[in-house]
């Protein structure tokens, strides 16, 4: 069975997950969604104005001395002098962030199918995309108990709660301490899903730290699963080996948002048709089988006679 036809199925049974990152929103928003770093540097040039002391955390002829992570934590110290918070500067830049580009297949999807979403992005673009019938959870919002089409589990949080979004070091180690109900949703989701990464390179931070705990899980449980990452670019065979190894994931390389739900729409299509023909064939059956009981009847209630 091909990946695509196994991501199909599992859509068709609305058993799919996407676990989307930052390359996801910029997919949907035709690059104008930042990623950690670039997002981190908009902060300092727009709230912090000091050029050494950006160039001090991201220094332009070398590697940053910090993980982004702390750097977020003291461009927080730097901004509380002004009585500012990160996180409420990284919402309102977020969420001047909107649709753009020519995404028809990706739409379609979004549209039709019933699925899941798990993200680590703070945006509201996934429900954009969904528009009716979608739910969106986050910590510092109430937990709906009603069910919909589709639903998005932002765990690292929203720019619907600033202050409850995982931007720096601190809160980091909160969120991967912590027995939340998110962190329990998070595993239920990916637990009991076929995942398709999307929007993240095999060597993301948040990534690793996610997976780590469903390798955990899988080998505890002695559980099957079906996880794949959609890759932009080729990806080397050593590395995908190691992944393969380590996690089980299948990487779909070389390959755009809007390519894959355009392979994943084709695969759905071809098995509604099969499913139609194959109801059809089983009509057919059942009506010659009535028919032929009925003539059998027939004939043995004239020989009787």
């Amino acid at each position: 069975m091909s990946d695509y036809v196994e991501i199909a199925y599992a859509a068709a049974a609305k058993r799919l997950c996407l676990f989307t990152g930052t390359g996801f929103s910029k997919a949907l928003s035709e690059n104008s969604a930042p990623g950690w770093q670039e997002l981190l540097e908009a902060i300092c040039d727009q709230h912090v104005g000091n050029e050494s002391f950006k160039e001090a955390l991201f220094p332009t002829d070398g590697k940053p001395s910090l993980n982004l992570d702390e750097a977020a934590q003291v461009i927080n110290i730097e901004l509380s002098k002004s009585k500012k918070s990160i996180h409420d500067e990284i919402a309102s830049l977020i969420g001047g962030i909107d649709l753009s580009g020519s995404l028809p297949e990706t739409e379609k999807f979004f549209k039709e199918r019933e699925f899941r979403v798990v993200t680590t992005n703070y945006d509201k673009l996934a429900e954009d995309l969904a528009k009716t019938d979608c739910q969106s959870l986050s910590p510092g919002r109430p937990v709906p108990r009603s069910n919909s089409r589709v639903k998005v589990l932002h765990v690292h949080g929203s720019i619907d709660v600033p202050r409850r979004m995982v931007v720096t070091a601190d809160d980091y180690f909160t969120f991967l301490n912590s027995d939340s109900y998110f962190s329990r949703k998070l595993s239920t989701v990916l637990h009991e899903n076929t995942v398709v990464i999307i929007g993240y390179s095999l060597g993301d931070t948040n990534l690793k730290a996610i997976l780590s705990d469903y390798r955990g899980f899988v080998r505890s449980h002695t559980v099957s699963n079906s996880i794949f990452l959609v890759s932009r670019i080729e990806v080397d065979q050593s590395i995908i080996d190691y992944y393969s190894n380590c996690y089980g994931i299948r990487v779909i390389q070389k390959t755009e948002v809007e390519f894959f739900f355009k392979k994943v729409n084709e695969k759905l299509n071809r098995l509604k048709t099969a499913s139609k023909n194959l109801f059809q064939k089983s009509t057919r059956f059942s009506l010659k089988v009535i028919v032929f009981q009925k003539n059998s009847s027939t004939q043995k209630a004239r020989s009787i006679r």
